[in-house]
């Protein structure tokens, strides 16, 4: 009877030293968890706050864009007005 309870507690100190494995792994596989979570938060963050910068710089290229459109509104006009006036100059000198 003693050699089958010195068995049994041998078990139970085998099962004892695995569950602190466990237990050492589950609390390792935690302190991962919350690294990980800690990471998720911060690059929510960044995205955020990349998010923010694009939409600034999505404004503030829209409005480069309509001045370019403008100014080249600007420079057909002025290209078409030299072409006239060219014309003008050699009628003129055709004329003299």
């Amino acid at each position: 009877m003693s050699d089958k309870l010195d068995l049994i507690l041998q078990k139970l100190d085998g099962l004892g030293s695995r569950i602190s494995s466990i237990e050492t792994d589950i609390t390792s596989i935690n302190a991962t968890q919350q690294q990980q979570g800690n990471l998720l938060t911060q690059l929510i963050d960044i995205v955020g706050s990349t998010n923010e910068k694009v939409s600034r710089f999505e404004s503030k290229l829209d409005a480069v864009q309509v001045e370019q459109d403008r100014q080249g509104k600007v420079l057909q006009s002025l290209a078409f007005r030299s072409l006239e006036q060219e014309s003008e100059i050699r009628q003129i000198k055709q004329a003299k």
